[in-house]
């Protein structure tokens, strides 16, 4: 419904129509035989709000902020930075910009199931969740180029000693890297 009031606003504005020109132009359906019960000397904008809410698709904002705590990255999902940003501005309405960003920034990077890039990306302190996609693709896709596969923490990692020149062991990444650094 709000795009349909954005869109007709607009018109009305350019048309110049009157509160009564626009209820006349824009309901129709079950619109029109709602407002007919609506007291005449209602306004436009009252009618539009009682339609909002009537006929609005949209959650409450408390069903938004439950849905945003709880929300996560689902198997065959991407990165779900838009539905993060558009639950944001339901849930919490009255709320800064500022802090409808940092709540979705904290939500996106939450729901997240790539840890290792969620923390990458929360110590670049990222401004927007645009800004936290960008530095989680950036790590994933040099984890990518240095690692291969997703699946980078376990190796196979061969020691061949003088003893046994058949011996294999296993370790993780993680494991070798501490065990280089301490050199």
């Amino acid at each position: 419904m709000g795009a349909f009031i954005l869109h007709f606003e607009r018109i009305a504005r350019h048309q110049e129509w009157s509160n009564r020109k626009k209820l006349e132009n824009c309901l129709g359906n079950s619109a029109l035989e709602y407002a007919d019960k609506l007291s005449s000397d209602l306004l436009y904008r009252e009618v539009k709000k009682e339609l909002n809410f009537r006929l609005s698709e949209k959650d409450e904002p408390v069903s938004a902020r439950r849905e945003l705590q709880s929300l996560r990255q689902l198997e065959t999902e991407s990165l779900r930075a838009q539905r993060v940003q558009t639950l944001a501005m339901d849930g919490y309405t009255d709320a800064s910009s500022k802090t409808r960003n940092q709540i979705a920034i904290e939500c996106f990077l939450r729901g997240c199931k790539e840890k290792d890039a969620v923390q990458k990306a929360m110590e670049k302190n990222p401004k927007s969740v645009q800004d936290a996609l960008k530095h989680m693709r950036l790590f994933l896709a040099n984890q990518k180029s240095l690692f291969g596969s997703k699946n980078f923490s376990h190796r196979q990692v061969n020691f061949k000693t003088e003893s046994d020149t058949e011996s294999v062991n296993t370790i993780s990444t993680h494991e070798t890297l501490k065990h280089y650094t301490k050199r």
